[in-house]
């Protein structure tokens, strides 16, 4: 199962390069859609009832959940910083060169494939978030999908 976050860029637009071997994702982003089986994806990485409903009560973050990102030395570490109106808000720096971190789901690991950026959970449940820019209608848009 599968969830998809589409971010538009909040100010100037983010430069998509097909020939750029890693994206910068730095700025500042707003969700602005979603796609795939939230409820069943929040069940399956053991969200609680209460963190479902109200996740599901904000349409999954669509137009509420923002992020700030910022990549200080270049493509080794990303910094991100998340919050979805009053109700929650995180950061976390994700180190980029496959060594242990520690995510939401559990231990996992962090790599570059091209573009795009990886983070697998050895879970239980397994789980892979990527991050990558593409185009859609004119504007480069952040793609995150989860899947488990």
């Amino acid at each position: 199962m599968f969830f998809d976050a589409i971010l538009e860029k909040v100010g100037p637009s983010a430069v998509f390069s097909p020939t750029r071997v890693m994206a910068d994702f730095s700025g500042k982003w707003v969700c602005t859609g979603r796609e795939g089986d939230w409820p069943a994806f929040l069940k399956a990485i053991g969200e609680g009832w209460a963190t479902r409903k109200l996740a599901a009560a904000s349409n999954y973050g669509v137009g509420l959940a923002k992020s700030e990102i910022s990549m200080p030395d270049g493509h080794k570490t990303v910094h991100i910083k998340s919050k979805a109106g009053r109700f929650w808000k995180m950061g976390v720096s994700i180190e980029t060169d496959g060594s242990i971190i520690e995510t939401g789901a559990g231990p996992g690991t962090c790599v570059w494939r091209g573009e795009t950026l990886v983070v697998s959970c050895v879970g239980p449940p397994e789980v892979v978030y990527e991050r990558s820019l593409t185009t859609t209608n004119g504007k480069t848009v952040m793609v995150v999908r989860g899947e488990c």
